[in-house]
């Protein structure tokens, strides 16, 4: 989970400011091409990652979300992801691994939804996931069942989100205030 971590912190950086490589995993510098995704391999593994929240702009994005609508951005991150995992899976046999702290575990879980999506992703990975309000999307099981959501006990962001595979971990760190603390992608790297 550590390496996986670090490829989700990872994205908040700007592209030309990203690690080449984290663990065994390597930078696809053809696929870096925007501030919002990041794309890691090894030799098993394609991984794609999105940034959560990180302006003031996707705050209204979350607002929007826990009162249960679905924005635009939403879609559009979601159409983006199935265009990236339809050119790498083209070309590849490496398993699609899908990564999303805060607000994109929300996406990288909505993607799931599309089937052609769901047949390609091996898993999805998510770290402190947004509630969203009818937390009960619809999803078949072999999706649910891809989802691993990792969770910092006592984080208010994701309280209410028990998707998939869920394990709520301890603070790593001595946090206050709570929500900013424990909400943190810091928490899941050791």
């Amino acid at each position: 989970m550590n390496s996986f971590a670090k490829i989700a912190r990872e994205v908040y950086r700007k592209p030309n400011e990203r690690a080449r490589q984290i663990d065994d995993y390597i930078l696809d510098t053809n696929e870096n091409f925007n501030e919002y995704i990041a794309i890691y391999k090894n030799d098993k593994y394609t991984v794609i990652s999105h940034r959560g929240t990180s302006s003031a702009n996707q705050v209204g994005v979350d607002a929007s979300l826990a009162l249960g609508f679905t924005p635009d951005y939403i879609s559009k991150r979601v159409n983006e992801t199935a265009n990236i995992i339809q050119r790498i899976n083209a070309n590849e046999s490496r398993q699609v691994l899908l990564l999303g702290h805060s607000l994109v575990g929300h996406i990288a879980v909505e993607a799931l939804r599309d089937p052609e999506i769901n047949r390609k992703v091996s898993k999805v990975i998510t770290f402190n996931i947004y509630s969203v309000h009818g937390n009960n999307s619809r999803l078949t099981r072999s999706a649910e069942s891809k989802i691993d959501n990792y969770v910092i006990d006592r984080d208010i962001a994701s309280a209410y989100n028990r998707r998939g595979n869920t394990f709520i971990l301890k603070p790593q760190r001595r946090v206050l205030p709570y929500f900013t603390g424990t909400h943190s992608i810091e928490q899941f790297i050791s």
